[in-house]
């Protein structure tokens, strides 16, 4: 890992989330996202677990047309640890109007 592709990434990081803060939504390529992940240190290893990820996932409630799961997680870390709490449904459900 270099010093400058991390710094690369991590300012690249930074323009997705104003575009995110901006329009609510960011779309990254599957290739800018592999590229950002391994200058932060990914290796090809950890990319084919992430690909395991997804497999079998239920079909989404709100749209029939894509597969989801939504979960809230717990991050530690001091332990470099992610933990999945509870799975939730749909987010859409959680929402209430105020």
């Amino acid at each position: 890992m270099i010093k400058d592709d991390v710094e690369e990434s991590i300012a690249e990081m930074e323009k997705l989330k104003e575009e995110y803060i901006r329009n609510r939504s960011v779309f990254i390529k599957g290739e800018s996202m592999i590229e950002l992940l391994k200058n932060l240190g990914a290796t090809q290893d950890d990319l084919e677990k992430l690909k395991l990820v997804s497999d079998d996932l239920p079909a989404d409630p709100t749209l029939p047309f894509r597969k989801s799961k939504n979960g809230r997680f717990s991050f530690d870390f001091e332990s470099g640890r992610i933990d999945r709490l509870e799975f939730n449904h749909s987010v859409f459900r959680q929402m209430r109007i105020l």
